[in-house]
């Protein structure tokens, strides 16, 4: 109750705050959305048998500008959810997605947020409860700089101790020039490991999980050589353990007006830090090389095609794809064989109007599979759902949409999500 009680009192403050007259030049703006979703399954457990689930989630998104200024503004993300049949502890029923205020062009220079707000910049990332702000140096550089504590694994409410959690970093972002867009990134992360209280299942012990240090620094560009022509490359370096960790390439040729083609690569070493049990295992690096084609047959309807190697410690898997894309349906064909198994599988969907404001669609996958390429005998799997959208005005929506799944360990799994939204706006003008 005296959780409730906080949460109610919180949105309660930033509601009379976003109303409050501070400036009557301005006018204040609340924006915002309201979601309901209900999603009833059932799991499928081989050892604790299977439990059946009916969870309510409950979703507010607000947004506040002109608080005073045109440069000031509120953001809250809150969620609440409940599990009416198998509700745990590991269901956190209110969850603070982001909640943060932020100004704009300070000296028409400055931007910064303060509260609890995600990081975007460069091999920075993640859900923080600090401040972030971005110098705009006109003709130089962007300058972006962050510092606080990571949010929980459970986003709770709760704001975790600096001296146990924290993370900062920055982000160089000259002008472009030669027409190539580079920036220059690193974080620092520390987080406090969740204690182990209980013998594992398996090996009866104990682990004493300590923590390191994550340290990254990382540079990418993107670049225009022509119209027709774009790439983009990053090269991410881990200085905890003084080696690259990630590298990816990414290009783009348009031939003629209707056909292009692209060519990636990815190199991934894992990184599993102490604070974590799978830092037990034994972990190897990969590459993978992508080929795509594209055609567009109108200018609805378009087909593509691509082929994938991926190169593990000694092994080695091949990825198959085809498909027909359209903006009322799709269509494609998909293939994995080698180290990572053998599937074959075909996919569909249709998204199809019967009215003006009422949408059908429906989509169906059916595969067959091993784990293994030596095993004889493949498994099939099934997958389909089906619903209806209907939008009676432009500020409601109504989705209903049911999914089955079937395989050996799945024999009768239906689900069922129903999700209402409404987006809502007020304007209150100054006198």
């Amino acid at each position: 109750m005296n959780r409730f009680l906080k949460i109610y009192i919180i949105f309660l403050y930033f509601v009379i705050i976003s109303f409050f007259p501070f400036n009557e030049m301005h006018s204040q703006v609340l924006t915002g959305r309201v979601s309901s979703y209900i999603y009833s399954w059932q799991v499928q457990d081989q050892q604790s048998g299977s439990s059946k689930h009916l969870r309510w989630y409950q979703t507010l998104v607000m947004n506040t500008k002109n608080i005073g200024s045109s440069n000031i503004s509120l953001h809250t993300n809150m969620r609440y959810t409940k599990d009416f049949v198998n509700d745990n502890d590991y269901n956190r029923n209110w969850k603070f997605q982001y909640l943060y205020g932020r100004v704009r062009n300070i000296f028409k220079t400055i931007d910064f947020k303060f509260g609890r707000h995600y990081i975007y910049s460069g091999v920075g990332n993640g859900s923080i409860d600090g401040i972030s702000g971005k110098i705009k140096l006109k003709g130089i550089a962007d300058f972006e700089l962050y510092g606080g504590m990571p949010v929980s694994w459970y986003n709770s409410i709760k704001i975790q101790k600096w001296d146990e959690n924290r993370m900062y970093g920055f982000r160089i972002q000259p002008r472009m020039f030669f027409k190539t867009l580079m920036s220059l990134s690193y974080i620092q992360k520390h987080q406090k490991p969740i204690p182990y209280k209980i013998p594992g299942k398996f090996t009866f012990k104990k682990w004493d999980i300590t923590t390191d240090v994550m340290e990254h620094a990382g540079l990418d560009f993107y670049t225009e050589w022509s119209k027709n022509t774009k790439t983009y490359g990053r090269i991410d370096w881990d200085m905890t353990y003084d080696d690259i960790y990630r590298i990816n390439f990414y290009y783009n040729r348009t031939l003629y007006k209707k056909f292009s083609l692209s060519a990636e690569y990815y190199y991934r070493k894992p990184r599993i830090y102490k604070n974590s049990i799978f830092s037990v295992f034994t972990r190897h690096d990969n590459k993978e090389y992508w080929f795509r084609i594209y055609y567009n047959i109108t200018e609805d309807i378009s087909i593509s095609g691509g082929t994938s190697v991926v190169a593990y410690s000694g092994e080695k898997g091949y990825r198959y794809n085809i498909g027909l894309y359209s903006t009322r349906f799709n269509i494609s064909y998909n293939r994995t064989s080698g180290y990572s198994g053998r599937l074959d599988g075909f996919t569909g969907s249709i998204n199809y109007p019967i009215r003006k404001n009422i949408w059908l669609r429906g989509g169906s996958n059916i595969s067959r599979y091993k784990l293994f390429e030596s095993l004889e005998d493949f498994e099939n799997v099934l997958s389909t759902f089906v619903g209806i959208s209907i939008i009676p005005v432009k500020t409601f929506t109504l989705d209903i949409e049911g999914q089955g799944l079937h395989n050996y360990n799945y024999d009768n799994d239906f689900r069922l999500l129903v999700r209402a939204n409404y987006w809502f706006s007020f304007r209150k003008r100054s006198k």
